[in-house]
């Protein structure tokens, strides 16, 4: 079980939202919904044997506002779906 409560955003201390903005996407005012920067350093990484994840926090909130739409594998059309849910 989850011990959580929603709330509105106004509710949530600003400082809350810089800091997971800082440590999920910290160029989140920079891009549209995708980061291709960090998508391109992500694939370059994991093709090296170093997995990361690459998306941004758009992209994070499409996969779960749409778990059934866009799943939850490790795929590259999961990938391509979360992108164009972002950018809509």
């Amino acid at each position: 079980r989850s011990n959580r409560q929603w709330v509105g955003l106004d509710e949530i201390a600003p400082s809350v939202v810089q800091a997971l903005i800082a440590t999920e996407d910290h160029r989140f005012y920079e891009h549209h919904g995708m980061d291709l920067w960090r998508t391109a350093a992500s694939v370059w990484h994991s093709l090296h044997g170093d997995l990361q994840g690459g998306s941004t926090l758009t992209q994070q909130l499409a996969r779960n506002l749409y778990p059934e739409e866009i799943g939850r594998s490790a795929s590259l059309n999961r990938k391509l779906k979360e992108a164009i849910t972002a950018f809509k």
